[in-house]
């Protein structure tokens, strides 16, 4: 991986944007740019988040109030030591977009780094070659935030820039733009934990549980369901993954609990 140079020496720190909220500046402008901020009113939309269509519209506002073309956002909440809920969401129309934001948490550039870091540092480094040209094609410019929430929880928001005096004006501003993003980080948190309770199964899913729950095998739903047992394997595991149980039997017990299946 090529070396990563932050935009600031520091994290993006917390004082500053408590400091301003605290004292009631609502707007941060620049004055080589047209637009500006309300941070009081982007926080309050983004306190009313409760869905993710909801935080796809509040990130979708957010990024035009920054002169941003498009943003990606992604957060990881660890289950296992090895396996992660992730709750990611883009509008990032290009062909290579959906490669590059549904790699697994592992798997991701990003989410290592926003893992291990706290500085804000611009996307291109962290990328292989074939996405670093994609986005040279494009003339963008992504800067990753790290964002680290309770529980171990973190994540990444990804702007996309085209104009220098926007990604000038993000760079300035990040410590208070800072507050909005952990408020985000907590409602997409919020919204796992939700899902997590509430599961939507897929019908294909809640068969392959329904014969798990007779003490039929993996191989032996393949048959009964006339699938391949790769596929019932894959079924199941989003069960798992949608519910955040450790094995079947406590994603079987959660459902019954809660009443989502049978």
């Amino acid at each position: 991986m090529a070396k990563v140079t932050p935009i600031s020496a520091a994290p993006y720190g917390h004082t500053k944007a408590v400091f301003l909220l605290w004292t009631h500046t609502t707007v941060v402008e620049d004055k080589n740019m047209e637009g500006h901020i309300d941070i009081c009113s982007v926080l309050a939309d983004a306190r009313d988040i409760d869905s993710r269509a909801s935080l796809g519209q509040s990130l979708g506002n957010l990024t035009r109030q920054l002169g941003a073309t498009h943003y990606w956002f992604a957060m990881h909440k660890p289950l296992t030591l090895t396996r992660h809920d992730v709750l990611s969401l883009h509008n990032i129309p290009f062909e290579w977009g959906a490669g590059l934001t549904q790699s697994k948490t592992v798997d991701c550039p990003v989410a290592q780094y926003a893992s291990e870091h706290t500085e804000v540092t611009a996307l291109s480094p962290l990328l292989k070659k074939n996405y670093q040209q994609a986005l040279k094609s494009q003339r963008l410019i992504g800067l990753v935030t790290p964002v680290h929430g309770m529980g171990l929880s973190f994540g990444s928001l990804t702007f996309f820039f085209r104009d220098p005096e926007s990604v000038r004006f993000f760079s300035a501003n990040v410590d208070l733009l800072a507050a909005i993003f952990q408020v985000l980080h907590q409602q997409a948190n919020r919204i796992l934990m939700e899902e997590a309770q509430n599961p939507k199964l897929s019908p294909r899913e809640k068969e392959c549980l329904k014969w798990v729950s007779e003490g039929k095998t993996t191989w032996e739903v393949a048959k009964i369901l006339n699938i391949a047992e790769r596929t019932a394997s894959f079924h199941l595991n989003n069960v798992l993954a949608k519910t955040q149980s450790e094995n079947r039997n406590q994603a079987i017990t959660k459902l019954l609990l809660n009443g989502s299946i049978f």
